[in-house]
């Protein structure tokens, strides 16, 4: 193999660099991708919802209008929801706000491939109805059903680190 001296530096003659657009990520890294985003989506809108509730119910409180007419004749309850109804509204949405915040985290693991249970455990928790503002039109439970059958594929598994 004789090629010139003058460029100890340069390539070999035959060799061909790849242009534009021609190294390829994996197919099961861009697997991850779409469902990855999808989590981190639908966490960061119920963080956002979560947040609201929280700052409603501590500037409103509960006022009368707010019970239930069914509930309006029994005193004891209308009692209960008057004291306790915004200190229960407040807790739920925290933890609501700590579930996405979950959901949120999982989903930047599943789109960095770092922390597999981080991203399990927020497709788990995505598919649970009612733990988040998304839920309610089943949003949310498609896009944790999808990152889990992602995430169970064999060469997804080999992906994380």
């Amino acid at each position: 193999m004789s090629y010139p001296t003058n460029n100890p530096y340069q390539s070999p003659p035959g060799f061909q660099k790849p242009g534009f657009g021609q190294f390829q990520q994996p197919q099961s890294f861009t697997k991850l991708i779409a469902p990855g985003i999808a989590l981190i989506v639908v966490g960061s809108i119920d963080i956002l919802h979560g947040i609201f509730g929280v700052i409603t119910n501590l500037v409103t409180g509960s006022r009368p209008a707010d019970v239930p007419a069914q509930f309006q004749g029994n005193a004891e309850l209308v009692e209960f929801m008057m004291k306790y109804g915004p200190t229960i509204n407040i807790a739920v949405n925290l933890l609501w706000i700590v579930l996405s915040a979950i959901v949120l985290a999982g989903g930047i693991m599943m789109v960095r491939r770092q922390s597999r249970g981080l991203a399990m455990a927020a497709a788990i928790i995505a598919t649970i109805p009612c733990t988040g503002f998304m839920d309610c039109c089943l949003i949310e439970v498609g896009f944790g059903i999808w990152s889990l059958v992602i995430l169970f594929q064999a060469d997804v598994q080999r992906m994380f680190r």
